[in-house]
């Protein structure tokens, strides 16, 4: 008798119950997973009421700048994935590609022919944008930048999204070598530098140059790039200010916040290296993390190698001609934790 009556007082509550109890309880108590299944499924309607179907994702949600009224893009559909610039609306049309046409993996080399002038122009990176509710499909530039020693001119970018910006907004593997911007300006939230925003999976970038302004550093701003994790910057120069809030201009030191960390901590030889007969010897030292050899040849890393465990570097590895040191993660990047052998 008591099991029919709550099913039946379970039937009138489940039918009188206030539609605001719930509400607040679905709101308040749903997971992630199935708040982003929810931004998935009704996203372009909740997130562009104007959406159009004719044009691009980029085009309906990004902040494109002044790149889709000057941008050539038939000509940037007929040369991809290799483009040889020789105008700005040439270059418009390269970060059209990028940004609104390119798959993820898809790699781009981008040669300019000539100086560019961007004056007058809000100009957007290349790489980085992503939908507002698909937070975590960034649009990458993959690929090469030679400019050839040629100059981008009063480049103006002021991400309105937060973060990567710069020439180039997110990468996971870009070299970039003789290329110069002169009279820049760029503004965001995080990852802020005049030729980079994010930058993964780079090693040389050479005779990279940069003069301009950085709108008020953000967390992680450097003055070529701001966040890498292992860019050799090569005959490199920057002159990049920002405004204080006094009115007057302070300085971008670093290339990058990985070389602001590097030279803001102090390099404590804990380990000591010994060699002979072509291998090195190392001692145990505890309270180190992520320990790991470094080697490198005329200031260009040749290889990184575990050293967790490992007392001694085979003399496979201690290749002619090159520096040899531990290094440890300290102070959010790697920093040199014993003495260097040069290696004959």
């Amino acid at each position: 008798m008591w099991k029919i009556f709550l099913i039946l007082f379970g039937l009138l509550f489940s039918i009188f119950i206030p539609k605001s109890i719930y509400e607040n309880y679905t709101d308040t108590n749903r997971e992630d997973s199935t708040y982003e299944e929810d931004s998935y499924a009704d996203s372009e309607d909740s997130v562009n009421e104007d959406y159009d179907p004719t044009k691009t994702d980029w085009e309906n949600y990004g902040d494109t700048g002044s790149i889709m009224e000057i941008a050539d893009t038939d000509w940037a559909l007929e040369n991809a994935p290799v483009f040889h610039v020789e105008t700005k609306e040439q270059l418009a049309g390269v970060v059209y590609y990028v940004n609104a046409v390119k798959g993820y993996n898809d790699s781009v080399e981008l040669y300019l022919e000539a100086d560019i002038d961007l004056d007058g122009l809000e100009w957007v990176p290349m790489g980085g944008w992503y939908r507002p509710d698909r937070y975590l499909e960034h649009t990458t530039f993959v690929g090469l930048i030679d400019g050839q020693n040629h100059i981008i001119k009063n480049m103006h970018i002021d991400t309105k999204y937060g973060g990567h910006c710069g020439f180039v907004g997110y990468s996971y593997s870009l070299q970039m070598k003789n290329i110069t911007f002169e009279k820049a300006y760029v503004s965001g939230g995080t990852y802020v530098g005049i030729a980079g925003g994010e930058i993964y999976g780079s090693e040389d970038w050479i005779n990279v140059n940069v003069s301009g302004m950085v709108g008020t550093p953000g967390p992680e701003t450097g003055s070529i790039v701001g966040r890498e994790a292992g860019i050799n910057f090569r005959d490199c120069d920057a002159t990049v200010v920002y405004k204080k809030e006094n009115g007057r201009f302070g300085s971008i030191r670093y290339f990058s916040h990985r070389y602001q960390l590097i030279a803001e901590t102090p390099v404590v030889e804990a380990f000591t290296l010994t060699y002979e007969n072509g291998v090195i010897t190392r001692d145990e030292v505890e309270g180190y993390d992520n320990l790991g050899w470094h080697i490198e040849r005329d200031g260009s890393l040749l290889l990184d190698r575990a050293a967790e465990g490992e007392l001694q570097l085979p003399a496979e590895y201690t290749y002619p001609d090159t520096s040899i040191w531990l290094e440890a993660y300290i102070n959010g990047t790697y920093i040199r934790v014993s003495n260097i052998i040069e290696v004959p």
